[in-house]
């Protein structure tokens, strides 16, 4: 566990599992000439 989840439980606090996406995100977009980026290496 790391840290931050050991304090977490320290205090008597959980965190809920995160929700599976409902879309499919894309790393980029072009506009036009224009490409654009979602800060993403991948």
């Amino acid at each position: 566990m790391s840290k931050i989840e050991d304090r977490l439980l320290a205090i008597g606090e959980t965190l809920p599992e995160p929700k599976k996406a409902v879309a499919n995100y894309l790393g980029s977009k072009r506009s036009g000439n224009i490409p654009y980026g979602s800060g993403r290496k991948s």
